[in-house]
């Protein structure tokens, strides 16, 4: 038993032996840069044209080749032309990685950026009026003026306006009126609008709430409704009034004027 067991520890023994002979060993010494700075049990665990990965009592830091003492760029090589070459290889490497990926964010940014909306500044409506009815449009900066105008008189502060005004996403106003021989054929219910591009694609559909016509004389009474208009309007549309009460309607074509 004690021969065998001698003659197993003599090659485990041989094996350690070996192993703390080819295991890799740094050995630690103090390192202090030439700005006066000393690091406490140092050993490098890189080697760049640019200086030196230390390790140290503390923790870690990155050594230019400009703080390192003489003998120690001497003994890994190190060069201060070569390492100023290196910084501006690799900042002008940084520079042109970062442009590209600028590129490639803009470009992105534009592909979910939708293009501006032109908006109108006048309107052409023809014909003027017809079967009692007459339509009128405001521009998008005639509306935000009016609102503004409003807003002022209730004391609000300018910011406050701003933001508003900010937050509308109005186009334009379609305002459409009509006159009628009685109370009833004038009420707003009667009524729908319809508004449709040039290709007669339509665009939106609004069923006015009930609204009380006004008394303009014997026998004319007027009433009207506001339509907020939010989408892109192109050069032409058209806006097609219904009066059901009467069962007709009129249509009318915008040019818009930019």
């Amino acid at each position: 038993m004690h021969a065998n067991r001698t003659s197993l520890a003599k090659p485990f023994g041989y094996l350690s032996a070996v192993a703390l002979l080819t295991c890799g060993y740094v050995k630690s010494e103090d390192l202090t840069t030439t700005d006066g700075r000393t690091f406490h049990e140092v050993s490098v665990t890189k080697v760049e044209p640019d200086g030196l990965s230390i390790r140290h009592s503390t923790g870690t830091a990155k050594l230019p080749v400009a703080s390192l003492p003489e003998e120690v760029r001497s003994r890994h090589d190190l060069d201060a032309e070569k390492a100023a070459a290196y910084e501006k290889a690799k900042a002008r490497k940084y520079a042109e990685l970062e442009a590209m990926l600028r590129a490639a964010r803009e470009k992105e940014q534009a592909k979910q950026t939708p293009p501006p909306v032109k908006l109108p500044k006048a309107f052409v409506v023809a014909p003027a009026e017809g079967e009692g009815l007459e339509i009128r449009l405001q521009s998008q900066a005639e509306v935000k003026n009016e609102r503004a105008v409003k807003l002022r008189v209730e004391l609000y502060r300018e910011d406050e306006i701003a933001e508003i005004l900010g937050a509308m996403e109005v186009k334009a106003r379609l305002m459409v009126n009509w006159q009628r021989p009685d109370y009833d054929s004038a009420s707003a219910e009667h009524f729908r609008v319809i508004v449709s591009d040039a290709g007669g694609n339509v665009i939106q559909r609004v069923t006015p709430e009930y609204r009380a016509p006004k008394q303009a004389g014997d026998g004319v009474y007027v009433n009207g409704i506001a339509v907020d208009l939010n989408q892109d309007l192109g050069e032409e549309f058209r806006v097609r009034v219904v009066d059901w009460n009467a069962n007709g309607y009129a249509d009318f074509q915008v040019r818009c004027e930019y």
